[in-house]
Formats: C-alpha cells, structure tokens, sequence
C-alpha cells in the first residue's frame, strides 16, 4: 500500500481493510503498531496506529516513516519540521529520514531517483530542522543532504557510491578473471596430439587470426571490450560444429581428417573452458564510457568522505530517543551505508 498524499488522518478509511483483512483480525490484535515499526512495516505501523492512537509511536513520526520513499514525504516532513515542542532525539530521526531520502532515495512506486520537486521541499525543511536544537552531527548531515548538487540527485549519491563500490571489486577481480583466460588459453593451446589432424586443427584455432588466437591477442593486451566482442562471435553459437568444420577443412586429404571421440571431449572441453573465460572477462564491462557517470563521481566522492567523518559521531551520538526514534534513526543511517563505505575507503 502507497500511503495517501492528502494529510493525517484524510486517508481513505477503506485502507484498515485491505491491511487488517492481510494481517490477519488475530494478528492484528496482537500486534503493536509500534512491533509493526520495528519491523519494517511502516504502511501498517501508520495505517493501525491510526485506527489505535493510544498504541505505537506518534501517529506524526509513523506517517512520516510510512511516507518514505513515495512523494508525501515532503509533506511529512513539512509537518514535523513545524511541529512544537520537538525533542532533539526527534529532529535528529527526522534529520535522518530527511538525509536519506535525498542523498539514498529507495524508490517507492517505480521512481529510481528522488523526483526534483520532492528534493527541493525535503531540503527546505531539513535547513528547517537542523536550525533547532539538535547536536552538531546531525545539523552537519542536513548541511549535507542540503548542499549536495541537485544534478546527483539522479541516479542520487548512494547510487553513485554502490557504481564505485562495484567498480572497486571489480578492479580486482577483472585481474582474477583475466589470469583464468590465460590458464585456459594456455591448457588448450598445449592440447597434446599425436596425429597430424589434430596437430593442424589446434595451430589453426591459434593462430594470430584464427578464432581463439584473436581472443589470446585481446588477453595478451588486457583489452576488455575486444574480448567482450569476441564472445558475440558467430562461430561460438555452435562450437562442436565449428570444431569438425575446421578440422574437415584443415585436414582435407589426409588418411585420419577428423577429431573423435574422447580426443574431441577433450578438447572441446578445453575450448569451453576458454569461451566460459572469456565470459567471465566479458562481464566486466560496463559503464566505463559512461561521460555522465564520471561527471558525477567527484562530488559524489566529496560527499562520501563528508559523511564518513560524520559517521563516528552520528552512531555514538547520545541524544535520547525513543524506541521508535532510535529505530527510524537506524533504518535512515542503513540507507546511506554505502556512501559512507565508499568514503571510508576512499579515505583510507
């Protein structure tokens, strides 16, 4: 369920229904609304809560929670961000959702990126909420979420962050992938024959322009789009095929022209070997010529070492909060994980 965008309390009362009819009438009885919260059920949190008022969190901060991800979390966040008489274990929770949303954005309802109009009010109201009283690490992530560049805003910084991520791992085990080809290369160019037919079929297959010489050349130069090309070859669509074609034309006129039985498993074993590799490489490819990810990787990057020197202080911050605080608290910080992995390993 997608919570109404229209205000507390101005939902569609048919929406206890759908949720209590899902839940069960004995769950429902049984279950908090504030259990509800801590598991990560903010739609029915808000929506039983409501329907409960003297259960569960403030009906205010479950709607908010209830709100994340969707557009009527700028609303929701208008409204707490005016409330009176907020505690500082509050405004840092709101601080937090706030903070996420912008620079984490979860996509509620197919939109991959945060929608520009909803960015702009969430930023609003987060230079709103870190004016008030609230320890100086959680004024310093609105600060963040605020001055981040609206062109991150799509795909958003944790976007980003997850792409370098990625990228890191993948530095390190392109090289892995790449030391497999040349063992598979190698294991199939030494394929051991004792007649001439098999002799002139693996020199023809390895040759500089045979089939698998071209992709040997590619891996020799760590040319990873040339071996991702090579994996669209026609010729590997059927490779058995392509073997005893090669070996019909090669062999021609001698007495023995073919490769069979367990010679020819063998070997086409060792040629699957080196296609699979070849795979694996070709995997590798990506966004690497991508202009407008690389236009964004620096202030991305400037953002992830911000919020990695912030971390330390945003987890040992000892504001007092409420379960429901604390727990919404966690779940925001938990959005942003990657940015500050990101920027801790750049950092180090």
């Amino acid at each position: 369920f997608v919570p109404d965008e229209r205000g507390p309390g101005r939902g569609p009362s048919g929406i206890v229904q759908p949720v209590g009819l899902w839940c069960g009438v004995g769950e429902c009885a049984q279950r908090a609304p504030g259990a509800l919260l801590f598991g990560g059920r903010f739609v029915e949190a808000w929506v039983l809560g409501s329907a409960l008022p003297d259960c569960g969190p403030p009906p205010l901060l479950a709607r908010t929670a209830a709100t994340i991800g969707t557009p009527a979390v700028a609303d929701a966040l208008d409204e707490c961000a005016l409330q009176d008489g907020r505690t500082p274990g509050r405004t840092a929770a709101l601080i937090a959702v706030g903070a996420a949303q912008v620079l984490a954005w979860p996509g509620r309802g197919g939109t991959a990126a945060v929608p520009p109009e909803v960015a702009l009010r969430v930023r609003e109201a987060l230079r709103y909420l870190a004016a008030k009283d609230v320890a100086p690490c959680w004024a310093k992530l609105a600060g963040a979420a605020v001055s981040c560049p609206p062109e991150l805003d799509d795909p958003g910084p944790a976007a980003v962050a997850r792409r370098q991520l990625a990228r890191e791992y993948r530095n390190s085990s392109l090289d892995e992938a790449w030391e497999a080809l040349d063992e598979a290369l190698s294991s199939a160019t030494e394929t051991k024959f004792s007649f001439e037919a098999g002799l002139k079929t693996n020199a023809h297959l390895f040759h500089a322009n045979g089939l698998f010489g071209e992709l040997r050349s590619a891996a020799e130069r760590r040319d990873l789009f040339a071996a991702a090309a090579w994996t669209q070859r026609p010729e590997l669509a059927d490779l058995p095929g392509f073997l005893d074609r090669t070996t019909a034309e090669i062999a021609a006129g001698l007495k023995n022209h073919v490769i069979h039985s367990s010679k020819r498993r063998a070997y086409l074993e060792r040629l699957r070997r080196v296609e699979a590799a070849a795979g694996a490489v070709a995997a590798f490819r990506d966004e690497r010529a991508d202009a407008t990810a690389a236009y964004q990787v620096e202030p991305a990057q400037a953002l992830a070492g911000r919020l990695s020197g912030l971390w330390p202080e945003l987890r040992a911050d000892p504001a007092e909060q409420t379960a429901a605080e604390r727990h919404l608290t966690e779940h925001a910080l938990k959005q942003m994980g990657d940015i500050r992995e990101w920027g801790t390993l750049e950092r180090s």
